[in-house]
């Protein structure tokens, strides 16, 4: 499986399975090689391809034997588990990684499922010896896949109990809940260094004011953007014609991506994965029918809703990459937290710009993405020159945030870039 596929940045505010290409500390980095895309080739902890485990000594209610996958070439270690239990696999000895204040980054495990549904939870845990002080984070069932899972967590993102961690004295472990027998497997667990923060615009359902308003102002500031277009609501009021998507796609600036959303806005827990795909395919074809490719394997979410068999259909159908709301257990809207998700397939969004995120709550997201590095993911739907409301902002305040992304990378604290380039040409 290409690691291009369910890799990237993002620092984004809640969406928890990553985004930023993991990469080892500063301390590490003379001693370790990275790849291209920036982890570490000999992670702190690493695991043997024959199966056994070389630096995970601690073990519980698994069984370890031989994986056959690799997350981009690293071996994995298949761990079974027996039916509803709680498994851990660990390190029992110390100082295997440093204090999380010291990070200048966050930790990243790679995790494989062989079937999701059987998984309540997966905790990663640093502590001390008994873990009665511990720095934890949860990530529901709900918040992963079948299939790899980056997931990854910055030191502002821990939960912590009993204390603070001696930087002599921290050991970790991740924890898997299972309802069923099942089996995950293990192929990376290390710190990631800060990397260069990243911005993408995406904007929902193809409104007027995307080609009446937000077109001049993205082509002013050369931001690139991504259009999610309905092709069942185009030419309808209040939205686009037909020849403005196409004029936007054919834009001579090169800025702007239409990628596929959906028909008439149907979300697939209304219609069913069938239905839903149907949708989407029509969709496509007409967006291409039309000229308007460029974006045709990127899809958002009708109404952020999908699940595992859908994530399954659109792999199936040459979509490489998907844009979420956020999972339902994701609740702090920090803008802080490093998510690579493994899961191109649920690429979160870092904030909906709408009347619950004004203005100086959306700065204080950007402003901490730009400090933990990663990805800051923007969706838009609605804007009006006066007022806020339900999936509308005002043009003011959009103004007044594309004036900060834009300054922002012209000061070189980040980089503004295009969905297709975000997965390095997959999406073109």
């Amino acid at each position: 499986m290409d690691r291009r596929e369910f890799l990237h940045l993002a620092a984004s505010t809640t969406a928890l399975v990553l985004s930023a290409s993991p990469r080892e500390t500063a301390a590490a980095a003379a001693k370790s090689t990275s790849t291209g895309y920036g982890y570490a080739t000999d992670a702190f902890v690493r695991l043997k391809g024959d199966g056994s485990i070389a630096t995970f000594d601690e073990v519980v209610n698994v069984t370890t034997s031989v994986s056959p996958l690799a997350f981009d070439g690293v071996p994995s270690v298949k761990c079974s588990t027996s039916g509803a239990i709680t498994a851990e696999i660990g390190v029992s000895r110390f100082n295997t990684f440093t204090q999380p204040a010291d990070w200048n980054g966050g930790l990243a495990c790679a995790v494989y499922f062989e079937d999701i549904s059987k998984v309540v939870s997966l905790t990663l845990y640093l502590g001390n010896a008994d873990y009665s002080v511990v720095y934890f984070k949860i990530w529901s069932g709900q918040a992963l896949i079948s299939g790899w899972n980056m997931l990854a967590v910055t030191a502002r993102e821990f939960n912590v109990g009993g204390g603070t961690l001696s930087p002599d004295m921290i050991r970790t472990k991740l924890r898997v809940n299972t309802t069923n027998a099942t089996a995950f497997h293990v192929a990376y667990f290390s710190h990631y260094q800060r990397a260069r923060s990243k911005v993408l615009l995406t904007f929902d359902d193809g409104y007027a004011e995307h080609y009446g308003y937000l077109k001049d102002q993205l082509v002013s500031r050369k931001l690139p953007a991504a259009f999610a277009i309905d092709t069942g609501v185009i030419g309808r009021p209040g939205f686009m014609t037909q020849a403005q998507v196409q004029e936007m796609h054919d834009h001579p600036s090169g800025l702007f991506t239409i990628a596929n959303h959906g028909l008439n806005n149907e979300a697939v827990t209304m219609v069913g994965v069938d239905k839903y795909m149907s949708n989407l395919l029509t969709n496509r074809a007409r967006l291409n029918s039309w000229g308007c490719g460029n974006g045709k394997s990127l899809h958002i979410y009708v109404q952020g809703m999908f699940n595992d068999a859908l994530v399954k259909a659109l792999r199936g159908n040459g979509i490489v990459s998907a844009r979420e709301v956020g999972a339902s257990d994701r609740t702090a809207k920090t803008a802080t937290r490093v998510e690579l998700d493994s899961m191109t397939m649920m690429l979160p969004a870092s904030v909906n710009l709408e009347d619950t995120e004004p203005i100086n709550t959306v700065r204080t997201y950007l402003a901490n993405a730009i400090s933990d590095g990663g990805t800051f993911v923007v969706m838009g739907h609605r804007f009006h020159p006066s007022s806020n409301g339900p999936i509308q902002w005002t043009e003011s305040d959009m103004n007044a945030l594309l004036d900060e992304i834009a300054a922002a990378r012209n000061r070189g604290d980040l980089d503004v870039i295009a969905w297709p380039e975000w997965h390095r040409g997959l999406g073109k």
